[in-house]
């Protein structure tokens, strides 16, 4: 996609406020923040019992493989779609043009209610993306280039001491050097 902003300690905290409550309100197991791509930005909920960097996957596979039936029919773009299922169902909708919500329910919650409380929690998400890009809009990331399994690391973010050179990010996606294994070194293992 190539058009993805740097997400800071704000925004994910912004996010789990808007998605806590959405929980609350409906009751839903999972939610999860996926670019359309299928790189997992953010999760919340019965993490521990579902394998959310698959879910990722294949809800941003099956939302495009959606999108372009529908273009196949000449519809210019969908919003959302879901999969009713016995037991659990899902449900995908657009955040924007990087994003999708995906809510992972059981079967005997409403669909109505969860596609109600998405329109109230979607606008708020977009929103907090949208700082996110104005923050810095000249930094972006491809994730696809990026090469990252799971993309939470490369948006995860927490406080460093003033001293510290690297970021927790940084040491995850580039290993220390071989001499003395300092976590502070640029040089990269050759």
């Amino acid at each position: 996609m190539g058009n993805f902003p740097q997400i800071c300690v704000e925004d994910v905290k912004e996010f789990d406020v808007h998605i806590n409550n959405f929980i609350s309100a409906t009751d839903a197991s999972l939610v999860l923040i996926v670019e359309k791509s299928g790189y997992l930005i953010h999760e919340r909920g019965e993490t521990a019992k579902f394998d959310t960097q698959i879910i990722s996957t294949l809800a941003s596979n099956a939302y495009n493989a959606s999108a372009y039936l529908a273009n196949l029919l000449n519809e210019t773009r969908i919003t959302g779609m879901s999969q009713q299922g016995e037991k659990f169902s899902t449900m995908m909708l657009e955040i924007d043009e990087d994003l999708i919500l995906v809510v992972v329910y059981k079967s005997a919650i409403s669909a109505g209610a969860i596609k109600y409380y998405a329109s109230i929690i979607i606008p708020k998400i977009a929103n907090q993306i949208k700082i996110a890009r104005q923050r810095a809009p000249t930094l972006k990331f491809d994730l696809v280039d990026l090469n990252a399994v799971d993309a939470t690391v490369v948006f995860k973010k927490v406080p460093h001491s003033a001293t510290e050179k690297t970021s927790e990010v940084h040491q995850q996606l580039f290993k220390a050097n071989e001499k003395g294994n300092d976590p502070n070194s640029t040089d990269l293992k050759k």
